[in-house]
């Protein structure tokens, strides 16, 4: 029996199926090793600046007066925008 077939140059050096089959399951798991494990869920820049408290601690930084008394008393008396939930309020020292 003789086999017929048509000298075919790039077909004879192309991909074979099992090889492109192979390498898309390779580059899938590399795609899947990339993703991150947890979404995060951040502030973006414009919630943090706009924070009265941080701006007041920057002002008092940039002038080099961060670290002093009036900055100690002052800072914990500024109250965020919004009032903290409930949740996050710490009672492990409240008896």
């Amino acid at each position: 029996v003789a086999v017929v077939a048509q000298f075919d140059p790039v077909r004879m050096m192309s991909d074979t199926m099992a090889s492109k089959a192979r390498m898309a399951v390779e580059i899938e798991e590399e795609f899947i090793l990339q993703k991150p494990l947890f979404t995060l869920n951040t502030y973006n820049e414009q919630q943090i600046i706009s924070d009265p408290r941080l701006r007041f601690e920057l002002a008092l930084r940039e002038a080099g007066l961060h670290k002093t008394l009036y900055a100690k008393e002052v800072l914990p008396k500024i109250s965020p925008q919004k009032p903290p939930r409930r949740d996050m309020e710490s009672t492990i020292f409240k008896i």
